[in-house]
């Protein structure tokens, strides 16, 4: 398998040798000669670890590539599910590392504990492949066993800087650990005194008053551990995000007072504006004699009798009239028929005695003869339409007498015919007119409907609203005016140079001590011996020392020079 008949465990020493001694060609040599690299490149018997694996802990990048070349398993792990890229990354082997990534290593691999290459890059502070880790896209909060995080394990070992670099990645600052006390990164840091990684994740916006299993904050914790430095980081860091919440609480409440500011336009109608409104009120409600809606409706009633009634009327006179003319031209028919029936009778008497012409006048007037019986036969037809007709234009008549109404056709009159225009052009104008102005005009008037009933019903909630307001807004302003005279009392009574005198004597009085001999005893002990008393700066008693209570240490921050110290 290996090649000849050399032994396994042999081949694999040999190699190994070569890689221990950076012996790239000689690597390359035996790898060459064998008749299977991959199964030498794949052996672990007896313990021992895949020969990339040798490579990745020397951090000895080339014969790393020498053995992916040779078809090394890039992702070959041993029993305990470690693979070479979480050896690159222990030793913080950067360069052997990359070159596993390049080669497809699996960047969230984890070994039997849940460990990944980022785990104990955090763990050993192997900044730099922790840094190429997080480039690969390694999953920054992925735990091992316990719920245990990158950034947990870094805040144990004091890894300041390699907790920055998770933070900045996007690690949640508030996890916590699965077991015992459920600490998070803060409250390890905190119990452990490790200010740096204190500081870092302060940065990072951890959480100060998240409370352990037990129900103990960061700060407790540091207390409870004697750390008072730490305690005094959280306490300072908890005071200043307060500061700065205080602020943005201020400056937000600031933003909506500038938004809130009063306008009498936004909330009062002003007279003309509400003058107006009453005017086109007004012209929208209008009058029967004005507006759009009796021009309409006059344009309408034109409109139906035009196309009811004078349309059919004016079609049975234009017949009627075609067919009295077809009359007259059968009346002057006839008389043409009757005189050429005359001419014939009388050249049938006049014509010559022989035989061939008598029988041509006499065929002559029977054909005349014909064409006047026909000629009048056909009058008689238009007579009898004419008489059938004349019932119909009576009725026609009375249609339109009835159909005009009383006053007349309106303006233009009734025989104007607007101007000239025939009844089908009169039409053409009026229905597109009457259309706009039922449809477009239409529609604008109700949408003025609807507004009026918005309008009505806005009107009537803000009257509702401006008698609900008038109470609170009364109150309100009795509570403000109250707190700016208490506050003001406040801000400017009490007597500051007087108690700035007393500062300065108790500071001389705590120098003197300080000078003579060194300060031991109790809180009591060391008020007597200053001559306090548990009596404060402004006179009056308190239940705390002067050099610890806060509302002193507020005033004496601002005496520093009075104190001396």
């Amino acid at each position: 398998m290996f090649g000849g008949k050399k032994d396994p465990e042999e081949t694999y020493g040999t190699l190994t040798q070569h890689i221990r001694n950076s012996d790239v060609a000689a690597l390359e040599s035996v790898l060459r000669s064998l008749r299977q690299p991959a199964a030498a490149l794949a052996w672990q018997a007896n313990g021992k670890p895949p020969l990339l694996h040798v490579a990745a802990e020397r951090n000895d990048a080339v014969s790393i590539g020498t053995l992916l070349a040779a078809r090394a398993d890039v992702n070959a792990a041993d029993p305990l599910g470690t693979t070479a890229l979480y050896l690159a990354a222990r030793s913080d082997g950067a360069g052997a590392l990359e070159t596993l990534l390049a080669a497809g290593a699996d960047v969230n691999c984890q070994r039997g504990s849940g460990a990944t290459a980022l785990y104990v890059a955090a763990q050993n502070d192997s900044r730099n492949c922790l840094s190429a880790l997080l480039l690969a896209g390694a999953s920054v909060d992925r735990p091992k066993e316990g719920g245990f995080t990158p950034l947990l394990v870094a805040a144990m070992r004091n890894h300041s800087a390699a907790a920055a670099m998770l933070l900045d990645a996007g690690a949640v600052a508030d996890r916590a650990y699965d077991v015992a006390d459920r600490w998070t990164a803060l409250m390890l840091a905190a119990h452990l005194d490790h200010a740096d990684v204190l500081h870092a994740l302060c940065d990072a916006r951890a959480s100060l008053g998240l409370t352990d299993a037990a129900g103990r904050t960061a700060q407790q914790l540091a207390r409870d551990a004697g750390h008072e430095a730490a305690a005094a980081l959280l306490a300072g860091k908890e005071e200043a995000m307060a500061d700065v919440a205080d602020a943005a609480t201020r400056e937000g409440l600031m933003d909506e007072l500038r938004r809130l500011s009063p306008e009498r336009a936004a909330l009062q109608l002003a007279p003309a504006a509400l003058e107006e409104l009453r005017e086109l009120c007004s012209d929208s409600s209008g009058g029967e004699s004005s507006g759009v809606f009796p021009a309409a409706a006059r344009l309408h009633g034109q409109c139906l009798l035009m196309a009811n009634t004078l349309l059919p009327a004016a079609r049975a006179v234009s017949d009627l009239a075609r067919l009295d003319a077809a009359t007259s031209r059968q009346e002057e028919a006839v008389a043409e028929a009757q005189t050429a029936y005359d001419d014939a009778v009388t050249a049938l008497r006049d014509a010559p005695s022989d035989g061939s012409a008598d029988a041509r006048a006499a065929a002559q007037r029977d054909a005349a003869r014909e064409a006047y019986v026909e000629a009048l036969g056909a009058l008689r037809a238009k007579y009898a339409v004419r008489q059938a007709r004349g019932g119909s234009d009576a009725a026609t008549r009375a249609r339109v007498r009835e159909a005009i109404p009383e006053g007349g056709t309106g303006e233009g009159g009734a025989g104007t015919g607007g101007g000239g225009v025939g009844l089908s052009e009169a039409l053409g104008v009026a229905v597109p007119v009457l259309r706009r102005a039922v449809e477009e005009v239409g529609e604008a008037h109700a949408a003025t409907v609807a507004a009026a009933e918005a309008l009505q019903e806005a009107m009537g909630r803000e009257r509702m609203l401006v008698e609900q307001m008038r109470e609170p807004l009364a109150d309100a302003e009795r509570a403000c005016g109250a707190a700016v005279e208490a506050c003001v009392a406040e801000v400017l009574g009490g007597e500051p140079e007087k108690e700035m005198e007393q500062l300065a004597l108790l500071g001389a009085a705590v120098a003197s001590q300080v000078r003579g001999r060194r300060l031991t005893g109790t809180t009591s002990e060391l008020d007597h011996n200053l001559g306090v008393q548990h009596i404060g700066f402004d006179n009056r008693p308190v239940n705390v020392n002067v050099f610890t209570g806060r509302r002193q240490r507020s005033v004496a921050s601002r005496a520093g020079i009075a104190l001396g110290l």
